[in-house]
């Protein structure tokens, strides 16, 4: 499993010119933690936060020579816990691949890392794919609905959204690749109280 950068890096000020936007989105950092990576962009100013990041993605890709392929992009912030910074970062997953990330028992037996500080990227992706089933679950209904959407339709929103995107298929890894020994991190994930299924 290899983690890429796939556009320019911003700042939360070059992302939002609205400075609401951008204590909102400082703010929510401070809300994310391993057990749940993904912002909380609830209410419409938190989908405003979503959808400026989505059109910045697609936007910045939009030339890509690659053929294009839906992904789900997420909002997330690594926990100051896990981590030694606090990042917010567009996660972009085929859903495919996310289904997998679900069965922590996979991951074990699966995958291999680029980087073995990467463990926890891998711990925050079995956490989101935990939370795209439920959203599944919760807005199926409502987009199944045929009617005109509601003005305030986006206080309540996916935080996890379909983008069509060039990527590239066949990223090289630069290491060896690293298997992570679970065990070495198990006392940590139980007092940082991850649930793992």
């Amino acid at each position: 499993l290899v983690f890429r950068n796939v556009t320019t890096k911003l700042t939360v000020n070059q992302l939002y010119d609205n400075p609401a936007a951008r204590d909102l989105a400082r703010t929510l950092t401070n809300e994310t933690t391993l057990n749940d990576p993904i912002l909380p962009t609830s209410g419409t100013l938190g989908f405003e936060l979503l959808n400026d990041a989505a059109n910045y993605a697609a936007g910045a890709l939009a030339t890509s020579p690659y053929a294009r392929s839906v992904w789900l992009m997420c909002m997330t912030c690594e926990d100051r816990v896990a981590v030694r910074r606090r990042c917010i970062r567009c996660f972009l997953v085929r859903r495919q691949d996310l289904e997998r990330f679900a069965d922590w028992e996979w991951i074990k037996s699966h995958i291999y890392l680029e980087k073995p500080w990467h463990w926890f990227r891998v711990v925050a992706l079995h956490r989101i794919a935990g939370v795209a089933a439920k959203e599944d679950a919760r807005f199926r209904r409502i987009e199944d609905d045929q009617s005109m959407p509601l003005v305030d339709d986006q206080s309540q929103h996916r935080r996890l959204v379909k983008l069509s995107l060039g990527l590239p298929e066949n990223e090289l890894a630069v290491a060896d690749p690293y298997r992570v020994d679970w065990s070495q991190h198990a006392e940590k994930l139980a007092e940082w109280r991850i649930q793992l299924s």
